[in-house]
């Protein structure tokens, strides 16, 4: 999830470029094809190869085209809560993505093309709408919770202050969020 997180991310990216997109897309094909067995039976090295390779790419993806508010809140996790890096962003991955499905929507619907979980048939929308609800899938399939029990509701302000600093001072993000947006966005991580 975390290879996904960083081809996505990288897709999104406002310093995204032919060659990011081609690596992303790849990573993305690769994920979709290979990692739900990699995970379920892991002995087949052809699965295993393809999934590490997809994680590869991902990272060439990123590394050019940089991350955005996935990261910057995993990272704050992480550092408050020792939540691992790629746990925290699998559980922030899908509420980003809701957050700008319709800032996103063309480039999400082109990653649904590429994840093979849309149809000619659907709209720009219902294309992303799908990617954002295959990678909710997969989520589930994995075992992997939608919210953080480690969250507290006091910390909220400090860590979408300190992940907003991150990725506006860092970040190629396609959509700049506001202090009251990203506390919004981090209290769904909140277990109920």
């Amino acid at each position: 999830m975390d290879a996904f997180t960083h081809a996505i991310e990288a897709f999104v990216s406002k310093n995204k470029s032919e060659d990011t997109d081609g690596y992303a897309l790849a990573a993305v094909k690769l994920l979709a094809q290979n990692l739900e067995e990699a995970v379920s039976d892991g002995k087949d090295v052809d699965v295993r190869f393809n999934t590490v390779f997809a994680s590869y790419l991902a990272g060439l993806a990123f590394t050019k085209a940089g991350v955005g508010y996935v990261h910057a809140i995993a990272h704050n996790l992480g550092a408050k809560y020792g939540t691992p890096h790629g746990i925290a962003n699998a559980i922030v991955l899908p509420h980003v993505l809701s957050e700008f499905r319709f800032e996103m929507k063309t480039n999400l619907a082109l990653l649904a093309d590429a994840a093979k979980v849309s149809s000619e048939e659907q709209s720009e929308e219902q294309k992303a709408q799908a990617f954002i609800d295959y990678i909710l899938g997969l989520q589930k399939k994995f075992d992997i919770p939608n919210t953080l029990d480690a969250l507290k509701k006091e910390d909220i302000p400090d860590l979408a202050k300190a992940a907003l600093k991150e990725a506006h001072w860092t970040y190629p993000v396609p959509v700049y969020m506001e202090n009251e947006q990203c506390e919004r966005l981090i209290s769904q991580l909140l277990s109920k």
